[in-house]
């Protein structure tokens, strides 16, 4: 009996342990909840350009009416009349919308140059044009505009001071710019 009573001894020990060990857990645990709500808000995208000064003119330069349409497209016309003739215009860009953008891609477009062979040759090697921002730091891939943010751009056309001669009859020089894509950021 005696080994029998030592039997249920140690049962009922070990019951009383396993039991303090239960309320010593229960007493050092915590239940943590997370609780919470989201809301995703539509987002809009909108790049344009907007302002574009009055010209800048530099020499016998004649222009015509400079347009923004639709804000995506800036034209111009401007015929020189001697070498260091140049128009610059400034105009901003603007992150209208709620998305940051950077610059993806910049294509500069190849002209279409009409005229006698020597004069488009005259042409094509001396005009010239340049696309900065009003710091006059480059416009390059990758830069970016936040959403509202404002940059002032700079775009400048000129015939090269250097040149020696002129056209000797006229010269025109179609699809001169620069195409500038903003992707998502």
């Amino acid at each position: 009996m005696k080994k029998k009573g030592l039997k249920i001894m140690a049962i009922f020990s070990l019951c009383v342990a396993v039991l303090g060990l239960s309320i010593a857990y229960a007493a050092l645990s915590t239940t943590l909840n997370l609780n919470g709500t989201a809301q995703i808000k539509g987002s809009s995208w909108d790049v344009h350009f907007a302002a574009l000064s009055e010209p800048i003119i530099v020499g016998g330069a004649i222009i015509k009416t400079p347009t923004i349409l639709t804000g995506t497209d800036i034209n111009f016309a401007v015929d020189f009349t001697k070498p260091g003739d140049s128009i610059t215009y400034i105009f901003d860009v603007i992150n209208k919308g709620t998305l940051p953008a950077k610059i993806g891609t910049i294509t500069t477009k190849v002209p279409i140059i009409t005229g006698k062979e020597v004069d488009k040759n005259l042409v094509g090697n001396n005009l010239k044009y340049e696309l900065t921002y009003n710091d006059g730091n480059i416009v390059v891939v990758g830069d970016t505009l936040l959403p509202k943010e404002t940059r002032k751009l700079k775009i400048k056309t000129y015939f090269d001071e250097k040149v020696t001669g002129f056209p000797i009859e006229n010269v025109t020089y179609n699809g001169l710019g620069t195409t500038i894509i903003y992707v998502q950021s």
